[in-house]
């Protein structure tokens, strides 16, 4: 498996692996790929196993799952999330995702205290809350219009980096690079 990884790298150009908080998946993606680890959640608690796992970057994300339940996240409980995950782990790598369903003006400002609290990346999405109309490639860049506006302001709004991430597709992720994202999220 690891020589596909490799192969993989090389051909994919990935600079790291994004998979959930869970020490056991961890261990798994050690075991397949060199690469580093990314481990999302929204409980700070629960980033602590991962990284003693081998986890090298931690991200407060993937909202998915809660708005599919109804639950949405405000810039305060963003905010104390990212205090809390700091108290923890001080001095690992810290993505933070701002939420979509925060005005444009409001994920921008969100960013920038993000950037106060220590978050060193951000990331935008917002592919969930799209329905392109349109078939083919102008569907794909209907798709990740959201996430590409955030991208745009927000990495004009922080001097950390902005990986943009959620609707996008081979078409728009070069937008998302010249709309200044420093990197892109490929869902596997």
């Amino acid at each position: 498996m690891s020589r596909l990884s490799s192969r993989l790298r090389i051909r994919g150009g990935a600079t790291h692996v994004d998979i959930a908080c869970d020490q056991d998946l961890v261990k798994l993606a050690r075991e397949l790929t060199n690469l580093p680890i990314c481990v999302s959640s929204v409980d700070p608690s629960s980033f602590q196993s991962a990284v003693e796992a081998g986890a090298q970057m931690i991200e407060i994300g993937n909202y998915d799952s809660f708005y599919d339940a109804g639950i949405e996240f405000s810039s305060e409980q963003i905010l104390n999330l990212t205090r809390e995950t700091r108290k923890i782990l001080p001095d690992i790598t810290l993505s933070v995702t701002v939420p979509h369903t925060l005005s444009l003006p409001d994920q921008m400002r969100l960013a920038e205290l993000l950037e106060e609290e220590g978050a060193d990346i951000i990331q935008t999405e917002g592919g969930k809350c799209s329905n392109p109309t349109k078939p083919g490639v102008l569907g794909l860049i209907e798709k990740a219009t959201p996430t590409l506006a955030a991208a745009y302001s927000i990495s004009r709004a922080v001097s950390i980096p902005v990986m943009c991430a959620s609707g996008l597709s081979s078409v728009t992720a070069p937008m998302a690079v010249t709309a200044g994202a420093a990197g892109v999220v490929c869902i596997l």
